[in-house]
């Protein structure tokens, strides 16, 4: 994973939530787009969440990115 396609999501218009994928089938959710920050080098990203937790993660151990699917309601 690179830092630019990180940062492509996070400035997507609309943005969209979506999850960072790490090994051992573990996600990182990014909810909005200031919940996010990506290094200057580009080498580390830190997550906050609701919570005000934070993750710290190596850009280069990031899987990939993954929206969330909108859920549709069956028609009646």
């Amino acid at each position: 994973m690179t830092a630019s396609i990180i940062r492509q999501k996070q400035q997507a218009q609309p943005f969209k939530p979506f999850d960072l994928l790490l090994p051992g089938a573990k996600r990182v959710r990014v909810p909005h787009p200031d919940y996010l920050f990506v290094s200057p080098s580009g080498r580390f990203a830190e997550v906050w969440d609701v919570d005000d937790n934070i993750t710290t993660l190596d850009v280069r151990l990031i899987l990939g990115v993954e929206e969330k699917r909108g859920t549709r309601r069956a028609a009646k």
